[in-house]
């Protein structure tokens, strides 16, 4: 008996080795679990569910910094029935609201296993709704070999890097619209035509969803994103007579689109994606309509929510690198170059490059406060440093120059111009693109990293080259 007692004993804490082991490991490059953020409950007000329509464009450090209200976008690509079990899983968080986002049910075909599904449901659900998923989903039990996540590593084990140990606190309870600068026109949808009825399948999803949120007396909104597919387009209308029907407070902001003054030509960044300039818009209304209907709170000058302005810092800082990477004409460039704790380290590569500069490049190095980059020389090296708005380090010269040490933030720094090679080093790195021209390299110091390198090339001084 004491050896069956052993034998139960050691199973449980070997299961519970396996289930933490997987956690552990669990892929970082998302916030697929809401605790590894808010340990308190109580702190959250708002949580977004749904698929990349909605984790592409909704941005809780935005929300925190214009309404102080705390919230958390767990939406991710391809959500489809997993969101149910999602929802489920976001209830022990309390939140006063859940924004549903149901864009990506509304579908001709819509496929109960598909590529996301497979994938996803194994990292955003805990282990408890993993199983209730592949109970419900499943017409076999195979896809519980995904039960525990060392299961999915063991098979790339080699391949383990630190990467999947370490939780990436950068997504800042996620970064929504961060990467969405692109803008792609598009045509409005023409009116409904019929076409394109509710598929079955969405509807009862819906009808599961609406008796649990009405059991569990959940504050629940769904969502439907504009859109330029007609598909979806026609399907968002179709839906509020099933909203009607189980009394589900639904916006579709399809419906909305003068309100909201969303321009299809401007605002889009694909038939389905808002760009960063359309997220704000439809943000501003579902927040501000949160904040009539649901008795939202507001935690302005709350210590308990100090963190949240340190981090709204740190997502600002994101945003600038995120727009000025996509950015293609240096006086653009140069507009976002002077932030914050950046330093600009600068290199020229090859003969006759500084006196073919053009004048309104030159007032450009002007403003930044560089007054020696002018010549009528050939093979002239040039090298500079600016660093907190001011000239750290510039030098001219038919010889090599260089500027080597470190910086206030202890970086190691060498940067240098010398026989048709531009060097700019940071920390034992090459940085540099080192091609024939202008080369910069933007350094932040706040988070320590490389913002962007780039270089300008004689025959076009104001095309940003990567």
């Amino acid at each position: 008996m004491k050896n069956i007692l052993k034998g139960i004993i050691f199973f449980i804490i070997l299961n519970i080795i396996f289930y933490y082991i997987g956690y552990t490991m669990i892929l970082k490059h998302a916030g697929y679990n809401a605790i590894d953020y808010f340990k308190d409950n109580d702190k959250l007000d708002i949580i977004w569910l749904g698929s990349s329509t909605t984790h592409t464009i909704i941005s809780p450090m935005y929300i925190w910094n214009k309404y102080n209200i705390a919230s958390f976008n767990n939406a991710y690509n391809g959500h489809r029935l997993t969101s149910f079990y999602l929802l489920k899983d976001m209830e022990k968080y309390n939140p006063k609201l859940i924004f549903f986002d149901i864009t990506m049910l509304l579908e001709d075909s819509f496929i109960s296993h598909n590529f996301w599904e497979k994938k996803l449901f194994q990292w955003f659900l805990s282990t408890p709704a993993r199983f209730e998923y592949i109970k419900d989903t499943s017409d076999d039990f195979k896809n519980s070999y995904y039960m525990f996540l060392l299961n999915y590593f063991h098979t790339r084990w080699k391949n383990i890097t630190e990467e999947d140990f370490i939780n990436n606190k950068k997504t800042y309870y996620f970064m929504g619209g961060l990467f969405l600068f692109d803008n792609n026109p598009q045509n409005k949808p023409t009116k409904i035509s019929g076409k394109y009825p509710l598929n079955q399948n969405t509807v009862e999803m819906i009808n599961k969803m609406a008796k649990y949120i009405k059991d569990n007396n959940l504050n629940v909104v769904f969502i439907c994103f504009p859109t330029a597919q007609q598909v979806k387009y026609e399907q968002s209308f179709l839906f509020e007579d099933v909203a009607k029907k189980y009394d589900i407070d639904y916006i579709n902001l399809n419906k909305i689109i003068d309100t909201l003054d969303l321009d299809y030509s401007k605002d889009f960044r694909d038939a389905v994606h808002l760009n960063k300039y359309g997220s704000l818009k439809v943000t501003d209304y579902l927040v501000e309509y949160a904040i009539k209907n649901y008795n939202i709170p507001i935690h302005k000058n709350d210590p308990k929510y100090a963190s949240w302005d340190n981090d709204y810092l740190k997502y600002e800082r994101a945003v600038n690198t995120a727009e000025i990477k996509k950015l293609k004409i240096f006086n653009d460039w140069y507009d976002l170059s002077n932030y914050d704790n950046y330093t600009i380290l600068i290199s020229s590569n090859g003969d006759n490059v500084l006196n073919r500069l053009p004048q309104d490049i030159k007032d450009k190095f002007t403003t930044l406060g560089l007054n020696k980059f002018e010549t009528d020389k050939k093979n002239q090296k040039y090298a500079a440093i600016i660093d907190d708005d001011k000239v750290f380090f510039e030098e001219i010269s038919d010889k090599k120059v260089e500027y080597k040490g470190r910086m206030k933030n202890k970086v190691n720094l060498l940067v240098s111009s010398e026989n048709k090679k531009a060097t700019i080093n940071v920390s034992g790195k090459s940085k540099a693109k080192n091609k024939y021209g202008i080369n910069f390299v933007i350094y932040d110091k706040v988070n320590r990293e490389i913002v962007d390198s780039i270089w300008l090339d004689p025959s076009n001084f104001n095309q940003v080259r990567r």
